[in-house]
């Protein structure tokens, strides 16, 4: 199975906070039976945290987690989850990178392991999403 992880998880490691342990352990434990791949929307919020693309892509690589881009269909529908997002209410405290990494999972049937558990549940419950 295919496990999206997003930046709020890898970020939560990279920068060593109080949670980053326990997503560490929780994405190690998943690689086992799954293929971990974050998009290149991820991969994009988490490269200020590294000196050169060679850095990112070791730890990257370290966590079992492959480089995995939008193909048209992702970018498209995420695009349109961005208007059925604001048709519904939605503010632009979400903008399109949080809909592509969402849409980039759906259109891979993956799982999302993500921190922000309220925001993806409550736009997508189609998706499954995986927290430690």
């Amino acid at each position: 199975m295919i496990i999206a992880v997003d930046s709020s998880a890898l970020i939560a490691i990279f920068k060593n906070e109080r949670t980053g342990g326990k997503w560490l352990d929780f994405l190690l434990g998943l690689r086992g039976e799954n293929h971990l791949a974050a998009c290149d929307v991820v991969w994009s919020e988490v490269a200020p945290l590294f000196r050169n693309l060679e850095a990112l892509e070791r730890n990257m690589s370290a966590i079992g987690v492959a480089f995995s881009p939008l193909d048209q269909a992702a970018a498209f529908e995420a695009g349109r989850l961005f208007v059925l997002y604001r048709k519904r209410g939605g503010g632009r405290s979400r903008m399109i990178p949080d809909l592509m990494i969402a849409g980039h999972a759906l259109r891979h049937g993956a799982s999302l392991a993500t921190a922000d558990r309220d925001f993806m549940s409550a736009q997508f419950p189609q998706l499954r999403i995986l927290q430690p």
